[in-house]
């Protein structure tokens, strides 16, 4: 088998069809990059253009492929799924109405905390999380987790409920799960 460079990708002919896409894309920044860096590429050499739009090889060299498989639609970004959700939208919902009734799976009253609500998950659904994932997952239904304030063990409780009284600030429960205010 004869050894030797590659045709290259980047030919004189993509010019026009590469002004027609950059005419497109506006200035939507990534695609126009690319493209940029096409252009120049075929102008000067692949280093230059490396530099002149800070564009890796590997990256000018896939754009160009996608360009040409697809046109300008192959230059713009994938959307990409994410990580699969260990609860379904049922169990989701359940959990949401947990947290807003302070109750657990049996209907009996529960002050939720994160490190409770992560065991409860575990026992009556059968998937782990950690306190940090439950907290996703809390933020993701639209629920928050406050804690309480710490207060020294010698400080003077009643100086402090007379402020607490006369300032207008309500003390909360220490960590308590509650129901956010939903956004408008």
């Amino acid at each position: 088998m004869p050894r030797g460079r590659r045709k290259s990708l980047l030919t004189v002919d993509l010019l026009p069809a590469i002004e027609v896409a950059i005419k497109k894309f506006g200035r939507k920044e990534r695609e126009l990059r690319k493209l940029l860096a096409m252009r120049c590429a075929i102008c000067t050499t692949l280093a230059h253009a490396e530099q002149e739009h800070m564009v890796s090889r590997t990256e000018l060299m896939a754009a160009c492929r996608a360009f040409l498989r697809l046109g300008a639609e192959g230059l713009k970004a994938k959307k990409r799924p994410g990580k699969k959700r260990r609860l379904t939208p049922e169990q989701e919902s359940q959990l949401q109405l947990w947290v807003a009734e302070r109750r657990d799976n049996s209907g009996h009253a529960k002050d939720w905390t994160l490190k409770s609500l992560a065991a409860e998950i575990e026992k009556i659904f059968g998937v782990h999380y950690a306190q940090s994932g439950a907290l996703k997952v809390l933020t993701r239904l639209g629920l928050s987790w406050k804690t309480g304030r710490p207060t020294h063990a010698k400080a003077d409780k009643i100086a402090q409920a007379d402020f607490q009284k006369n300032s207008g600030i309500r003390q909360r429960k220490p960590s308590a799960l509650t129901a956010r205010a939903p956004k408008s």
